[in-house]
């Protein structure tokens, strides 16, 4: 079942004999006539008998909720004012309240430990909590779905490129949950100090004809973080021991000194040394990564010498350890 075939049965169901669809009934490869049947949504809605809004799907796939066996039906919020029946139709704005009132309710500060956050304003411009100790900001972002995934869709790009030195430029906090069961079932933040131009992207422009137009959005390419770089506080639905938590946070806290060249740099060595896949290693497996690093960095012609700068500087902040002979071991936190 998917959304569109739940809804010519609904429609079916109930005695009507046509159905609309926005994204079949106009033209999509037709710009002019998408502007002109968006012109007239107003009269092609006011017209309608019934209209079936799919807020509450995961996705175009997944059916309507309690139409389709496989989708429970979501609560809705009703009320009668006045001797009308009012009902809320917008159960997924939901998602975002219960989602904020968690972080709320039960995260603690990644940066110094202290057990509460304190949400911000609705208006502040970039973050939605703060430490009340240590001042530092988290972005908090949720997903649907099992997996926190590889991309989080974030505000505006331009905005995001010039924080990226800032030190108020805020940590993002991911919350992965099951709408349907109301669990939070991951949490991963990613400190501030692991963002690079290289894990900001930006989405195309809007179009001329865009209320906003020529505005750009971005990505944040979670995948490119290293895993010292996403520190999990619930894996799973199982909280993370929050010592761990703490110990796998300040391993990382030298990279806050380095200028964002200099950081991108550790931070692509450090994704080599992930991508070996074990603990310990040898220089040479290290400099398999020769190529890639190079692409990333065409107008660097000493690669391999500044590997080992960067290895070098990872051991002297007790990221590494050398073991002589140009063998190296990923240290556990402490």
């Amino acid at each position: 079942h998917d959304a569109l075939s739940d809804a010519m049965a609904c429609a079916q169901l109930l005695g009507q004999r046509y159905l609309w669809v926005d994204s079949l009934c106009i033209d999509q490869g037709d710009d002019a006539d998408k502007r002109d049947q968006i012109g007239r949504m107003w009269s092609i809605y006011r017209g309608s008998t019934i209209t079936i809004i799919a807020l509450s799907s995961p996705s175009a796939d997944a059916g309507l909720p309690a139409f389709s066996a496989t989708l429970p039906s979501q609560p809705q919020l009703s009320c009668v004012i006045k001797g009308v029946h009012l009902v809320g139709l917008m159960p997924t704005l939901s998602q975002y309240i219960w989602t904020e009132s968690w972080v709320a309710r039960e995260m603690f500060c990644a940066n110094c430990g202290n057990p509460k956050l304190t949400q911000l304003p609705n208006n502040s411009p970039v973050a939605d909590f703060v430490c009340p100790v240590c001042s530092d900001q988290f972005e908090v972002k949720s997903k649907r779905g099992l997996s926190l995934g590889t991309t989080i869709a974030d505000g505006a790009y331009d905005t995001k490129m010039a924080r990226l030195s800032s030190s108020t430029n805020p940590h993002l906090m991911v919350l992965n949950y099951d709408l349907v069961a109301r669990e939070v079932r991951n949490v991963c933040v990613v400190p501030r100090h692991f963002f690079v131009p290289d894990i900001i992207q930006a989405r195309p422009p809007l179009k001329p004809t865009a209320r906003r137009a020529g505005w750009r959005g971005s990505n944040i390419l979670i995948g490119r973080v290293p895993d010292a770089g996403r520190i999990f506080i619930m894996r799973n639905g199982i909280p993370e021991p929050k010592d761990d938590v703490l110990a796998k946070w300040k391993s990382t806290l030298f990279l806050r000194r380095a200028s964002i060249e200099a950081r991108g740099w550790l931070i692509e060595v450090m994704k080599s040394v992930d991508a070996i896949g074990q603990r310990e290693f040898d220089l040479q497996e290290v400099y398999a990564f020769e190529r890639r690093l190079s692409a990333i960095y065409p107008e660097n012609n000493n690669v391999r010498p500044k590997i080992r700068q960067q290895l070098q500087v990872l051991r002297d902040n007790g990221y590494l350890e050398f073991l002589g002979g140009g063998r190296y071991r990923l240290r556990q936190p402490d």
